[in-house]
């Protein structure tokens, strides 16, 4: 009787301890920090008290999107093998760290990621601490960045833009966007109501992706610089409806394309004072420029040729389909048999006429794509001065032989008379050369 008694004891304290799952799910809910199970596809699994508290039921949600408002997963996610770092992110007006831990069977193999969200005050409650791993994380970056929520208040402007815009953080942060806009911000551009009225427009459609240049004045706060401003809708996490507008320094681009809009512009004076035809045409053999002495040359005024394909409109038929096949080469590997070189070809004017033309042919790169850029000269004058030569040559040649076929046969003649003239016994009366 003791034995069963003992046994029946022992029975009930087993009854009595929770299950591994059980145990775990209520380590899991008394943890005072964000706990989340994330399946292999990036969902979440299951959350604990203190992440539905924070969120709200998130379970079925993808974790990069709710956690850290992103379109796709990290590229240093545990689930695909690789050791994850810390990240940081701002939500409901408190920073974040999520570290990402792979979750494995009993094979080694990873079945899931358990993710652990912190208040970053808590970790580093010295407030020169937090601001600089906020700064280092946010702010040293050469994009600037506002972050707007749904009522297109800001949340979050970074360091860059205030170099950039010349203002402070505290003066935007929980602001409403459109009144700072219309106030402040875009007195700072060249040209402040086309800034406000592109910005504008995409707070009162908040569907699609804006990008446009504006041109910052100087004063004492900002230097004066050239940015692309990006923006585009929030379309998850807790800024869903908001918009996140980001500004590109751009400034030395500008300065390159104003050199190279001012060069084009020599380029161009010289190219229309030039005798000889100046053309280039794009990759697809379409004319993009035609200066006023390839008019003159093939007929074709600029407005009737620009855009269209060259070789159609001025190589004779039965020559196309060798043009074609080494324009395909040119348009790959920007290499001819006439690239580098001066040939003499036939061209084919408006009015259908053939003309000899000397061309000239070089290679330049622009956006990636093989352009090609000719000079051409029209060479019939010279080509009917080199006939006429050509013939006055040959007829001088007849007139040579001639001349030297009398001579030959006075020669003959002499030399008869000379003969003659020893056979009687008389003086020769020709003095020969050689004879």
């Amino acid at each position: 009787m003791d034995g069963m008694h003992s046994e029946k004891k022992t029975l009930e304290e087993k009854r009595s301890i929770p299950s591994r799952e059980d145990l775990t799910r209520t380590l899991l809910e008394d943890f005072q920090e964000g706990l989340a199970i994330i399946g292999t596809d990036f969902t979440i699994l299951e959350v604990n008290r203190w992440l539905k508290d924070f969120y709200g039921e998130i379970s079925g949600e993808k974790c990069y999107e709710v956690f850290l408002g992103r379109d796709s997963s990290c590229p240093d996610c545990p689930v695909k093998g690789i050791e994850s770092s810390p990240k940081y992110f701002c939500r409901k007006g408190i920073w974040l760290e999520i570290c990402a831990y792979p979750i494995k069977n009993r094979m080694g193999k990873i079945v899931g990621i358990l993710e652990q969200l912190r208040d970053v005050a808590k970790m580093k409650p010295e407030e020169d601490e937090i601001k600089s791993l906020l700064n280092s994380v946010f702010n040293d970056i050469d994009v600037g960045f506002f972050i707007l929520d749904e009522n297109f208040r800001v949340v979050w402007m970074n360091d860059t833009l205030q170099e950039y815009f010349g203002i402070e953080r505290k003066e935007v942060i929980g602001k409403d966007k459109r009144d700072l806009i219309q106030k402040k911000i875009k007195y700072i551009f060249e040209k402040p109501d086309r800034f406000a009225d592109r910005v504008l427009s995409s707070y009162d459609d908040n569907t699609y992706t804006l990008s446009f240049e504006c041109h910052v004045l100087p004063d004492g706060k900002r230097e004066e610089r050239w940015l692309e401003h990006r923006s585009k809708p929030i379309s998850s996490g807790p800024y869903k409806g908001g918009r996140i507008e980001l500004y590109y320094d751009v400034t030395e681009r500008k300065i390159l394309e104003t050199k190279l809009m001012e060069n084009l512009k020599i380029f161009k004076t010289l190219a229309e004072e030039a005798k000889d035809g100046i053309i280039m045409i794009d990759n697809d053999g379409k004319v993009v420029f035609w200066n006023k002495g390839a008019e003159k040359i093939f007929g074709y005024k600029a407005d009737e040729i620009i855009g269209k394909d060259v070789h159609m409109a001025c190589a004779p038929r039965e020559c196309l389909d060798d043009y074609m096949k080494g324009f395909s080469t040119f348009r790959k590997y920007g290499r001819g048999k006439v690239v580098g070189r001066t040939v003499e070809v036939t061209g084919i004017r408006k009015d259908g006429r053939r003309i000899p033309v000397e061309l000239s042919v070089s290679a330049v790169k622009i956006r990636g794509k093989w352009h090609a850029m000719g000079i051409a000269r029209d060479i019939s004058k010279r080509k009917r001065m080199e006939e006429e030569l050509k013939k006055k040559v040959e007829e001088l040649e007849r007139f040579y032989r001639i001349a030297v076929d009398r001579e030959l046969k006075m020669i003959e003649l002499k030399k008869k008379i000379n003969q003659l003239l020893r056979e009687r016994g008389k003086e020769q009366r020709y003095i020969i050369e050689g004879g």
